[in-house]
């Protein structure tokens, strides 16, 4: 599946819907190859999940594992829904206030996903 992403999409935390800028979503299959007749053969493997969303508000905990629901906006927009950990947290500051503009929030998949 090649990549995909919101941009007037939704990320919903748990039971929590927040305020999203931007979201991406990477699914990956591994690909073991081996030979058989001069060809190569290739067998797929696992699904390795991992993406990113940007929001405003107060950021997840890093490490933290949370249930994600990502919305695509428009009419006929895919939900793609599972559970992740938290890997990483980036914070936008306003220099002047101090205040927090946005975080951006990066995430690994842990376990199925579904597609609706």
């Amino acid at each position: 599946m090649p990549a995909r992403s919101g941009k007037s999409g939704t990320v919903t935390v748990g039971a929590n819907s927040i305020e999203t800028l931007n979201w991406s979503l990477d699914m990956e299959c591994e690909v073991s190859k081996y030979g058989l007749g001069g060809f190569k053969r290739a067998v797929a493997g696992v699904i390795d999940v991992k993406g990113s969303f940007e929001a405003v508000g107060t950021p997840p905990a890093i490490g933290s594992a949370v249930s994600l629901t990502l919305t695509e906006g428009g009419t006929g927009g895919k939900t793609y829904s599972g559970s992740a950990v938290i890997k990483k947290v980036s914070v936008t500051v306003n220099s002047d206030t101090g205040e927090i503009i946005k975080y951006g929030v990066d995430f690994e998949g842990d376990g199925e996903w579904t597609i609706t």
